[in-house]
């Protein structure tokens, strides 16, 4: 506790005494000075009358012309009384209290700084024959009961408090007096339903409360309810103590408020209470079809721009959907678009890029404009990468990566031994690393010259995911997943059959890398696997059918994944399901889903829909490689924000 003195910079205390039988106490005390850095003298005596009591030794701090010195006893001195009570509530000579379990109030300090004190409460009709109601109770504040808990109307009372210290010294406050109101006002009472801050409520809630009026007063109810805080005015002069709002959203806030009314015109308005309905997992949100159905199909995975806009081929048009499931715009091209749109944002707006099997990579503005096109000599099934100076890498089944300037224009072109239907996949330090029909892995550096390649003697299809740590993970048709240094040697790898003698188009399933490390990755038997970063299995999951999606990782840990059997799987991280789509999609799931901050997940179906999805993991995991291209942009970089 600290004691405060207003002084200048440099000042002298003196504080005289008239104590005699210790002339021995006049101390000088050098007093350490922090705020300036200025050394205070302060010259101390305790005197029969001192209220603050110093020592030598104390440290005091000058800051903005006070100095604050801790407070210490400096030999015997006499106590005080407490200071009478002031500062009372109600306010002396205040009228129209509501008399109802009325709480008296009051403040009070003692001289003596490290004095307890305790007070005694009197209270009555009469200021002359006061009833004790509280005895030496610690609390500065007592609430009337017992035959005073319901006060007469329009009355006069007076109260009185006597304050005393721990060394039993007293002083009488003054006698206080009020005036009850002729009417008290209702009250909301307990707890309402659904309680406050409540989670899972059902859609179809009830809203419940208790209220009471001291008097006996019929009460009337004003609700205020909605989705913003203050919420409106949805009904007036209600006389039940229930509501039913109808059919609420899934997922969604709701705020409400009541206001109580009796019958004489007194009114209380009650706190803003607060729930949240349920979110129904694995359950359709909303749901879109695209054009050319049924022979449409969505293989492209979902992208989302800053806006919430969700962009995603179908059969030959680019889709962007608002995130309320309405179309936005369409572009249409002259092949498929098996290629995930990537967007990039820059001062102008957002760009979305994306290939097509009529061999063009294609850049088209937030309002679905063509900005410009680049022309390959094979189909474009590979996704897009995009690096921080706006650089695009694409690969192409005329066996090139390219580089592509952000005006359209080529950089360089890679040129491998075989179609690439993988997509690349950029490092934090630059480096492109895609996988090539031909069997190899390629680290290809911003300049476009090689840094290594590994042999994997399969074709990869599937996409590589780069870790914390640089290590980069991809699946080849020789049925191993792979774990490769930066530097281009193996670390491990595990057999897992990708290859699929039926399935021609990609992608395939590719790898994804968990905040632990733990690396996720679907085969063509069904299963889904979990494997440590040492490469030893955690655990699998078996479904009806090939996976050919790549899985996706919520911030709560979930792993979520389509099957060839049409569901949608949620499996917790270890491994046991959390919940099935209770929806089927026609034809399986090849698309890779993506999750929105607010918990919804959008995915493709080979029924041509894409599907909007309701889970309770709000938002990707945030580091390592959460998805297919790492991001919900699918710019296919490391680093970039989740």
């Amino acid at each position: 506790m600290y004691t405060y003195y207003s002084i200048k910079k440099r000042c002298r205390f003196n504080i005289s005494t008239n104590r005699k039988d210790n002339p021995n106490e006049l101390k000088v005390c050098a007093v350490k000075s922090y705020g300036w850095r200025k050394t205070v003298q302060l010259e101390v005596v305790c005197t029969k009358h001192v209220v603050f009591h110093l020592k030598c030794g104390v440290e005091a701090f000058i800051l903005l012309g006070v100095v604050l010195i801790t407070t210490v006893s400096c030999g015997p001195s006499v106590n005080l009384p407490p200071e009478k009570p002031y500062n009372p509530f109600p306010e002396n000579g205040a009228t129209n209290m509501d008399g109802y379990k009325l709480k008296l109030s009051w403040s009070a300090r003692d001289p003596n700084f490290f004095d307890t004190l305790r007070y005694d409460v009197y209270f009555g009709e009469s200021p002359s024959n006061l009833e004790l109601i509280a005895s030496k109770i610690s609390s500065s504040y007592v609430e009337l009961g017992g035959k005073y808990e319901f006060l007469l109307k329009n009355k006069k009372y007076y109260w009185r408090v006597v304050v005393w210290d721990s060394k039993n010294e007293y002083a009488e406050g003054d006698v206080w007096e009020f005036t009850t109101a002729p009417n008290y006002l209702p009250r909301l009472s307990g707890s309402p339903t659904p309680s406050n801050g409540a989670t899972n409520v059902p859609v179809n809630p009830v809203l419940r409360w208790d209220a009471f009026d001291p008097d006996g007063d019929a009460l009337t109810f004003d609700l205020q309810f909605g989705e913003f805080s203050p919420p409106p005015l949805i009904a007036s002069g209600l006389t039940v103590k229930e509501y039913r709002p109808g059919t609420l959203k899934y997922g969604t806030k709701y705020y409400w408020k009541l206001v109580v009314k009796d019958s004489k015109g007194a009114r209380v308005e009650g706190p803003i209470w607060s729930f949240t309905t349920e979110v129904p997992l694995g359950e359709i949100k909303w749901k879109y079809r695209t054009s050319g159905y049924p022979s449409s199909r969505i293989i492209s995975s979902p992208a989302i721009g800053s806006d919430g806009t969700i962009y995603v081929g179908g059969l030959d048009t680019l889709y962007a959907i608002r995130p309320n499931g309405t179309l936005k715009w369409w572009y249409t091209v002259d092949g498929q678009i098996l290629s995930s749109p990537a967007v990039r944002s820059d001062w102008t707006g957002e760009t979305v890029y994306f290939g097509s099997t009529d061999g063009i990579l294609y850049a088209v503005d937030d309002d679905g404009n063509l900005k410009w096109r680049f022309k390959t000599d094979g189909p474009i099934e590979s996704s897009p990468a995009v690096d921080f100076s706006g650089n695009v890498y694409v690969g192409s089944a005329d066996g090139y990566l390219y580089a592509i300037r952000p005006d359209g224009t080529i950089k360089w072109g890679f040129k491998t031994d075989g179609a690439i239907y993988s997509s690349p996949a950029i490092g934090l330090d630059g480096t492109i690393y895609v996988g090539s029909e031909d069997g190899s892995l390629y680290a290809v550096g911003s300049d476009g010259t090689e840094r290594w390649r590994f042999i994997t003697g399969g074709g990869i299809y599937a996409s590589p995911a780069i870790a914390s740590d640089g290590t980069i993970y991809v699946g080849s048709r020789n049925n191993y997943l792979y774990a490769i240094y930066s530097w281009g040697t193996l670390r491990w790898k595990m057999p897992i059959r990708f290859k699929s003698s039926f399935i021609t188009q990609s992608p395939y399933s590719s790898p994804v890398v968990g905040a632990d490390g733990t690396i996720y990755v679907g085969d063509m038997d069904g299963y889904l696997w979990a494997i440590t970063s040492y490469g030893t299995v955690k655990w699998s999951y078996k479904t009806g059918g090939p996976i050919l999606s790549t899985p996706t990782l919520g911030n709560d840990g979930t792993v979520y994944f389509g099957s060839g059997d049409g569901y949608i799987y949620a499996l917790r991280p270890d491994g046991s399901l959390k919940w099935r789509s209770t929806f089927y999609v026609t034809g399986g799931i090849r698309s890779s889903a993506t999750l929105a901050a607010d918990g919804t997940m959008y995915v493709g179906g080979l029924d041509g829909w894409l599907y909007a999805i309701y889970t309770d993991s709000f938002g990707l995991a945030t580091l390592n490689w959460p998805k297919f291209r790492g991001n919900i942009r699918n710019t296919g970089r490391y680093g970039e924000s989740y």
